[in-house]
């Protein structure tokens, strides 16, 4: 099963929407961003070109490698979770929301209005956000690695912690 998830990003008038099927959670789609973020620095084009350009490993059915970010018309009616990445020449911002079925009307837009509210520096973003998720899933793995023991979570490795910038 895949973690779908939309990124809308906003710069001025100017908003486009991302797609992204697989690891839409915050430990793995949340670090991404954040990467791409700080290689593009203030550069929206660059950022998105990053974005278009980010491409699976080929496997080994498939001519050429799909890409990991489409640009859609809208948001999705099937992800679970919303990023929102707003630049504004000097600034820029990023947050996330988590779809909560059965919550709402309409969960994916409140996913979301959500991540848009809790936009916050990338900095912060890491700290409260991104670390956490990877925090947590590192703990996830080890629970599975002690319950199976000589299972493949054995040939896992903990996920790194991002830096936090200016800490």
């Amino acid at each position: 099963m895949s973690t779908r998830t939309n990124i809308k990003l906003t710069h001025g008038e100017t908003v486009v929407v991302l797609y992204r099927h697989h690891d839409g959670y915050p430990a793995e789609t949340g670090a991404d961003l954040v990467t791409r973020l700080r290689l593009a620095g203030q550069s929206v084009n660059a950022f998105l070109q990053g974005l278009l350009d980010a491409r699976y490993d080929k496997a080994s059915y498939e001519d050429e490698a799909r890409r990991i970010y489409e640009i859609t018309s809208a948001v999705h009616g099937d992800i679970d979770w919303a990023y929102a990445i707003e630049f504004d020449g000097q600034h820029m911002a990023i947050g996330a929301g988590e779809v909560k079925r059965g919550a709402v009307e309409d969960p994916y837009a409140f996913a979301m209005a959500v991540a848009t509210h809790n936009q916050t520096s990338l900095e912060r973003f890491v700290a409260n956000v991104v670390n956490p998720a990877i925090a947590e899933q590192n703990a996830r793995l080890e629970e599975l690695k002690a319950k199976n023991p000589g299972s493949h979570w054995q040939d896992y490795g903990p996920t790194q912690l991002l830096q936090v910038e200016g800490a």
